[in-house]
């Protein structure tokens, strides 16, 4: 992350970051693209960092990224917003895990109530909120999603058979 204002002459190797920080700028649809490609990198940097067992500076990275592009700022989808929820919660940061799995999850409820069919594969939104759920331990949350799941692909296998397994953990969770 060595940025500088310096001006070169020859060719410089490196990254600079200007105005994507600031709210209200227009940018077409390639520079959103490119965009999401440099979110990608940081992603990329910091899941390499977490699997060195480098939590500090896979979190550095996560929270450089989030100063250069905000959320809220520029478009971001639930996929990518619940990976970095992810990278944050296995390094150990829930504040930021926080408000980038409330991002995701917002986003992807708001895509299954537009189109409860939408799967695509990766970004899958069922598949998400069951992370994020997962992580947060809401089990009625997620046994929810999988109903709605159930309803809208019922020819799907496994999924009575995860409802049931979340059943168990909530089960077990009001026991204790």
């Amino acid at each position: 992350f060595n940025e500088t204002n310096k001006i070169y002459t020859k060719p410089h190797y490196g990254f600079t970051y200007h105005g994507l920080d600031k709210p209200g700028v227009y940018y077409d649809d390639n520079t959103r693209g490119l965009i999401s490609v440099i979110r990608d990198s940081f992603l990329i940097l910091a899941s390499d960092y977490q699997s060195l067992g480098k939590n500090k500076e896979c979190i550095a990275t996560l929270d450089m990224m989030t100063s250069k592009i905000p959320l809220g700022t520029l478009p971001i989808d639930y996929g990518q917003t619940s990976n970095v929820a992810r990278l944050y919660y296995t390094a150990g940061d829930s504040i930021m895990f926080r408000k980038y799995a409330d991002a995701s999850e917002k986003s992807a409820l708001a895509a299954l109530a537009n189109d409860p069919y939408r799967q695509e594969e990766g970004t899958n939104p069922y598949a998400v909120l069951l992370g994020l759920y997962d992580m947060e331990g809401k089990y009625r949350e997620a046994i929810g999603i999988l109903n709605r799941a159930k309803e809208v692909f019922p020819n799907v296998r496994g999924i009575d058979e995860r409802i049931a397994q979340l059943e168990g953990l909530l089960n077990d969770r009001q026991s204790h």
